[in-house]
């Protein structure tokens, strides 16, 4: 994650994070605008993979067609299995 980011990407909006009755801030009107008319496109998620290794940082992932569906932020490790999270 970057400053490039919203916070609904990154899920903050689920998780109760972000207040839409408090006073201003930079960014509060492309936050707003977002979860009042619309959705993102993108979403921070919790990958697993079952081939070993796992694809190393920076790498792609791919739907069941082998389409392109996101992108590798992190790596980390949990018990010989690869876990990352992506965007």
């Amino acid at each position: 994650m970057d400053e490039s980011t919203l916070p609904q990407e990154a899920n903050f909006d689920e998780l109760g994070a972000i207040s839409y009755t408090k006073g201003c801030y930079i960014g509060q009107e492309t936050v707003a605008r977002v979860h009042f008319r619309g959705h993102v496109n993108r979403f921070l998620r919790r990958l697993r993979f079952v081939t070993r290794p796992a694809p190393p940082k920076g790498g792609r992932a791919g739907g069941r067609d082998w389409k392109v569906i996101g992108d590798v932020e992190a790596l980390l490790s949990r018990r010989d299995r690869g876990v990352a999270l992506g965007m």
